[in-house]
């Protein structure tokens, strides 16, 4: 860790850039006191040792349930079909399809389409392995998807997008159906992004994520130290609060 830390200093130093940002790392603790260590959350979801979708349910209090298996009936009787496709089943169609849905969600929240139209058409090609996509059909054709990816025993998600208005639709195939995957195929972890309280009524826990960041400036350096120690004492307390809500029993 050490070494990769100097040398991107030393990188940083021939480049003159004035920052670097360390994502998503492991430890919580920086490893020397030019670096600052943040600590935010998401939500994620971890395999409490069940065998299917109704047993992970019966963790869940009892009004908590059944809500849970509404919001899944209203899903399934607004589309046709449900489908799980992995990278090497996913047809050209069905990467524009996917593509079209992607720019329907960013259009809808004003976001930008950070990926790009080349990375949707390595989805059966070189990124086949680990793409997973979740999707919906009516009338014969896609409507809805969210695209995840599985490595190891994490999968990770998801971009999600529709081209129908349906209810609960996108809690079905953003949280419930890649949760029942997990359990179907033994896999320990599901991070479904960042952001989202919605998530923690669907199981999906508080989680600490934290990140290095290195700043050149003193001056900057020291008051974003300031602001990070309030953040993190802030976050220790919203996860707490967060946990008080969680909808499985004690």
């Amino acid at each position: 860790t050490i070494s990769l830390i100097n040398i991107s200093q030393q990188v940083a130093e021939q480049l003159d850039a004035y920052s670097i940002h360390w994502l998503c790392v492991q430890n919580n603790t920086a490893p020397s006191k030019s670096i600052e260590c943040r600590e935010t959350v998401q939500f994620h979801w971890n395999n409490p040792d069940v065998d299917n979708f109704e047993q992970w349910l019966g963790l869940f209090k009892s009004k908590d349930r059944k809500k849970m298996r509404a919001e899944r009936r209203k899903a399934q009787q607004s589309v046709d079909q449900f489908a799980i496709l992995k990278g090497a089943e996913i047809t050209q169609d069905q990467i524009e399809l996917i593509w079209s849905c992607y720019q329907d969600t960013t259009n809808r929240k004003w976001g930008r389409p950070y990926l790009t139209y080349q990375f949707f058409q390595q989805l059966n090609t070189s990124l086949a392995d680990i793409a997973v996509a979740f999707v919906a059909y009516k009338e014969g054709q896609m409507v809805a998807v969210s695209l995840c990816f599985e490595r190891g025993e994490h999968l990770y998600g998801r971009y999600w997008g529709t081209l129908i208005e349906a209810d609960s639709l996108h809690f079905e195939l953003c949280y419930h159906q890649p949760i029942e995957y997990c359990l179907q195929h033994g896999l320990s972890k599901f991070e479904a992004g960042a952001q989202g309280e919605h998530k923690l009524k669907r199981g999906l826990l508080p989680t600490s994520v934290h990140s290095w960041h290195w700043l050149r400036h003193s001056g900057l350096h020291n008051a974003v130290a300031e602001f990070l120690q309030e953040e993190r004492n802030a976050i220790k307390e919203n996860i707490a609060l967060y946990m008080r809500h969680s909808p499985l029993k004690s």
